[in-house]
């Protein structure tokens, strides 16, 4: 403190997070963003994020978070690839696809534009 006092009292454990029962896996369709720096990464970042959903490296990773890491706490790279899904078994289809290369259905590619091709629109 001020004086040159300092204290602190811990009166109890603070107490486990809630698990959410409430959030099942199967729930409605759901964009899992991917980006590379070039476009033949794409099919090894696919091979990862299956293995995290497998639980290779320790407990299987919820979607949700997987969603919500991607597409926020990622940088967003110029090669890019977007997998719809509903559900686990979903997206491990369509992320086995792009792993060998093939087309999905559910999956959308393409690359980003440079700054010097975009066009300012007006939408009212």
């Amino acid at each position: 403190g001020f004086g040159g006092t300092n204290a602190h009292v811990v009166l109890e454990e603070a107490p486990a997070p809630a698990q959410d029962a409430a959030a099942p896996e199967e729930r409605a369709w759901s964009i899992l963003p991917l980006s590379a720096r070039h476009p033949d990464a794409l099919p090894e970042l696919a091979a990862g994020i299956r293995g995290e959903l497998a639980g290779e490296n320790g407990p299987a990773v919820a979607l949700p978070d997987l969603g919500h890491t991607l597409a926020h706490r990622r940088q967003h790279l110029p090669h890019r690839l977007s997998v719809v899904h509903s559900s686990r078994a979903s997206l491990d289809e369509a992320l086995a696809a792009v792993q060998r290369g093939e087309a999905h259905p559910r999956v959308v590619q393409d690359r980003a534009r440079d700054a010097e091709s975009r066009r300012l629109v007006w939408v009212f």
